[in-house]
């Protein structure tokens, strides 16, 4: 395929990899390996799912793992930094950021890669499921020009609060025109992200790592459940 080429020409080999353990960030980081010495930083509460879903995943692939493991204080004091930062009261929006805060704090490198753009392109979300054909087209369509144009922003105020560069290789010009060259159906497929499980198929990513489906970082983070709790 010659979105998995193109991809892994954009992937750089060294940097800090926001790393959940999901397709997205484990396709990335796959390549990465292949190519240098990056390593996979993931933040979360000491029992979350994504601290433990992550060292399997590291594992299977090679990835030197950093965990942040964070308490409830400290998400309720990233929160009201990134708020203001943002300037925004959104708590979705804001929850959302708090994984890829607490990597851009604590790790060592420049650079920090990111999966951010798969659930746009490859119809990653939930809410894809019960739309026909011309509304899925239509949603992902504008989701993606979002997030170029606005979303990614915040990505990027946030690495920049730590003196961060943020490179999102999913949002590559050239591998995002190519992929839109293909219907919103067809990247999706049957189920969601059925595009980019074969991309990472092709390029040798675990069966496990394929087709495992995973939590919102908020969620798998439980970051979102203590916003809940205490705001």
């Amino acid at each position: 395929m010659k979105e998995i080429e193109l991809l892994k020409r954009t992937v750089p080999e060294n940097g800090a990899i926001a790393f959940s353990g999901g397709l997205d960030s484990s396709l990335i980081a796959f390549i990465a390996i292949q190519k240098g010495s990056p390593t996979g930083y993931v933040a979360g509460l000491e029992d979350s799912h994504d601290i433990k879903w992550a060292e399997i995943a590291a594992e299977l692939i090679g990835l030197p793992l950093k965990k942040i493991i964070v308490d409830e204080d400290e998400i309720i004091k990233a929160y009201r930094e990134v708020k203001k930062l943002l300037n925004t009261d959104n708590r979705v929006v804001i929850s959302f950021e708090l994984p890829l805060y607490f990597v851009a704090r604590e790790c060592e490198e420049r650079i920090i890669i990111t999966g951010q753009g798969a659930d746009e392109l490859f119809g990653g979300y939930r809410r894809y499921e019960e739309m026909d054909r011309e509304t899925l087209e239509k949603e992902m369509s504008r989701d993606i020009r979002e997030l170029i144009k606005e979303g990614i922003n915040r990505d990027r105020k946030i690495a920049e609060r730590f003196g961060k560069k943020l490179i999102t290789p999913y949002l590559n010009r050239d591998f995002v025109s190519l992929v839109v060259e293909k219907s919103a159906v067809e990247r999706k497929g049957p189920g969601r992200k059925d595009m980019l499980r074969k991309m990472a198929k092709e390029a040798g990513l675990p069966e496990e790592l394929r087709t495992k489906e995973k939590k919102a970082a908020q969620y798998g983070s439980g970051i979102m459940k203590v916003l809940k709790k205490k705001l």
